[in-house]
C-alpha cells in the first residue's frame, strides 16, 4: 500500500475532486452521478472523481492510498461506496475545491476501484467544526470497470449517499 495524501483539503460546498482530464475537456459543467446508485462519489464523468462530504465550508482530513489488490474494509467506516476510475490522461490530481491547492496522485493510466470511505457524517453537517470528527479515505487499487456500489450506509445523514439522477 502507498499512501498518496494524508492531509486537510479545503472544501466549499461540500466537495473535492479527482481529476485526470485534458485542460480542453474541462469545458462545461460535469454530471458526475448520472445513471449512478450512489450521491457520495461521482464517476460518470470519464477520468473524473466529483467527491461530497458532510462539511459544507472548511477543512477535513483525506487519505488516499493506492494499494496492488482490493484492501480490506475497516469496520471504522460508516459510509463506503465504490465506484470505477481511469485516468484519462498521464497526470491524476486531487483537487480543492477552489482549485488553489493540489496533489499530484501517482496512478497509471489504467482501470481502477475506487473505494471513498466516510466517518462522522452526522458530527460534520454545515460549517467547519473543531469539534468534528469527520474523516474520509480514498482507496484505489486495479479492477475491471464495474457499476457503482453503495458498500455501508451506517449515518443518518446516509440519505445523501442515495443517488436521485
Amino acid at each position: 500500500m502507498v499512501v498518496l495524501v494524508d492531509d486537510d483539503v479545503a472544501i466549499a460546498y461540500g466537495q473535492m475532486y479527482v481529476d485526470s482530464r485534458a485542460p480542453a475537456d474541462r469545458d462545461g459543467d460535469p454530471w458526475p452521478f448520472v445513471g449512478q446508485r450512489n450521491g457520495l462519489c461521482g464517476a460518470a464523468e470519464p477520468g473524473y472523481l466529483f467527491l461530497k462530504t458532510a462539511t459544507h465550508t472548511g477543512h477535513v482530513p483525506l487519505t488516499v492510498e493506492r494499494h496492488d489488490e482490493d484492501p480490506p474494509l475497516a469496520a471504522f467506516w460508516e459510509d463506503v461506496v465504490e465506484v470505477s476510475f481511469r485516468p484519462a490522461t498521464a497526470e491524476t490530481w486531487l483537487l480543492q475545491w477552489d482549485m488553489s491547492r493540489s496533489w499530484r496522485l501517482d496512478l497509471e493510466q489504467r482501470d481502477y476501484r475506487a473505494r471513498y470511505c466516510a466517518y462522522g457524517w452526522d458530527f460534520a453537517e454545515g460549517d467547519d467544526d473543531e469539534d468534528s470528527e469527520e474523516q474520509y479515505l480514498l482507496q484505489f487499487w486495479p479492477a475491471p470497470p464495474a457499476e457503482d456500489r453503495l458498500v455501508r450506509q451506517e449515518s443518518r445523514g446516509g440519505e445523501h449517499l442515495a443517488a436521485r439522477f
